[in-house]
C-alpha cells in the first residue's frame, strides 16, 4: 500500500544461521551516511523459539543501529514543520502522509475511533499544520493562526 521501493536480492546473507525464508535490510541512499548505509536489518526465524525450548512460534525480528537512526533522523528532519493527517479512512490518511514524506516533510497520522479523538491526538502532537480529508476534499489548517483552506496534493 505504501509503494515503498525495494529490490529482491536472492544472495543477501544475514550473519545469524537461525533465519529462514526472508531476510531484509533497510539501506539509506543519503551520501552523508557513507559506506555504513544499512540502517536496520533482520528476518524470519520460525524455529528459533522452539530451538530454545519454547513452543513452535513463527517470528520475525530486526536490529537497528541507534547512531545510524539518529543520523538519518537529523538529515531528514532539519527544522521541518510537522503535518498531521486526519481522515476517516486510514488507508487514505496513509496515502496522504506518504506523499508528504516523499517531499521530505514530517507527517503523523493519529489513530482513533472517531474524528474528535483523532483531533485531540493531533493537538497533542504540536503540529504546524493539520490536513483534514473530508468527503468534499482536502483542507489544511495552520495551527498557529487557525486559518483553514482547501487545497490539492
Amino acid at each position: 500500500n505504501l509503494k515503498i521501493p525495494f529490490i529482491i536480492n536472492n544472495e543477501i546473507v544475514r550473519g545469524l544461521d537461525y533465519y529462514n525464508h526472508t531476510v531484509f535490510e533497510f539501506i539509506s541512499t543519503d551520501p552523508e551516511i557513507g559506506s555504513q548505509s544499512t540502517i536496520l536489518a533482520g528476518g524470519r526465524y520460525d524455529g528459533l523459539v522452539e530451538q530454545m525450548g519454547g513452543g513452535n512460534i513463527p517470528a520475525i525480528g530486526f536490529a537497528a543501529g541507534i547512531e545510524r537512526l539518529m543520523l538519518v533522523s537529523k538529515l531528514r528532519c532539519k527544522e521541518a514543520e510537522k503535518y498531521v493527517v486526519i481522515s476517516d479512512d486510514d488507508k487514505k490518511a496513509l496515502e496522504i502522509a506518504t506523499k508528504l514524506r516523499k517531499k521530505g516533510l514530517i507527517a503523523e497520522i493519529p489513530l482513533g475511533s472517531n474524528f474528535k479523538k483523532k483531533l485531540e491526538k493531533a493537538n497533542k502532537l504540536n503540529a504546524a499544520y493539520t490536513i483534514f480529508d473530508f468527503t468534499e476534499g482536502l483542507q489544511i489548517k495552520d495551527m498557529k493562526t487557525g486559518e483553514q483552506q482547501g487545497f490539492s496534493l
